[in-house]
């Protein structure tokens, strides 16, 4: 599973920067005699311009080594991730979860999922809200298959050395309470006035990624269970990803989700 990653650019400096980097691909070509050099300098001046694939693969094509040690030296270890970059126009006119137009100077990332395509979302705020997304989702599902009277929810970071999910989560659609213990956990709890079922979602997003709740709900009718289940958030992302979005590398990591419930 792979993200995008959007980005607002006027076309003549995306353009701007093509150019430069055909010019250097052109110079290997005709004159490779003077292509380590030329290209070592164009590299490291476009990037900061525009961060894309062909980049990369044009420094690799005009052969080099000065180049690519350049490379690393200004992105780290790996290329920089795939950018999709879209007009002010254009920007103007799509509009990110919030329903707030794409805006320059902000990184957004696309839903991973096929069915959530048209989600667009600010990169400091995309792993919260696929988390809310899924914390939802498996909430819904509890209260639809079962008489629910409470659950307690907790999620566990498996990485100790940054705080992720201790932040705000998107707004849930049920009155929860939640508190934030240590810097890598979060703990959730619901009491339901209501324990009367549900209606299911006409459609569920990550609920095939949950099949431990599918289970655990499956032959539940009075008493309490208690299950846990584990999500990767990086979603194929590395550490460069995280630098280039600007979220915190923290999330690039397995979460445990711990859940207790108790039905009437």
């Amino acid at each position: 599973m792979s993200v995008e990653i959007i980005r607002v650019e006027e076309p003549e400096i995306i353009s701007w920067s093509k150019q430069i980097l055909d010019g250097a691909k052109r110079q290997a070509k005709d004159r490779p005699y003077l292509a380590l050099p030329i290209v070592t300098v164009v590299g490291v001046a476009a990037a900061p311009v525009i961060a894309t694939t062909a980049a990369s693969v044009s420094l690799a094509a005009a052969g080099g080594l000065v180049a690519a040690g350049a490379w690393e030296l200004f992105w780290g270890p790996e290329t920089p991730p795939p950018v999709t970059y879209l007009p002010a126009e254009i920007a103007s006119h799509t509009q990110d979860i919030h329903g707030q137009p794409l805006r320059r100077g902000i990184t957004y990332m696309r839903h991973p999922r096929p069915s959530e395509l048209s989600r667009i979302i600010k990169s400091t705020d995309f792993h919260s809200y696929i988390m809310s997304q899924q914390v939802s989702e498996i909430i819904h599902y509890l209260r639809a298959e079962t008489h629910l009277k409470s659950l307690s929810i907790l999620i566990r970071s498996a990485d100790r050395t940054h705080v992720v999910v201790g932040g705000k989560l998107e707004k849930l659609p049920v009155n929860i309470k939640a508190e934030s213990r240590n810097a890598n956990e979060r703990r959730m709890t619901l009491t339901c006035d209501d324990e009367n079922r549900i209606e299911h979602l006409p459609s569920y997003v990550w609920l095939n990624d949950f099949p431990e709740v599918v289970a655990a709900t499956r032959y539940a009718r009075r008493g309490k269970m208690q299950f846990s289940q584990s999500t990767d958030m990086s979603f194929g992302m590395t550490g460069n990803f995280a630098k280039y979005a600007n979220f915190s590398a923290g999330w690039l990591s397995t979460f445990v989700i711990e859940v207790e419930a108790s039905f009437s």
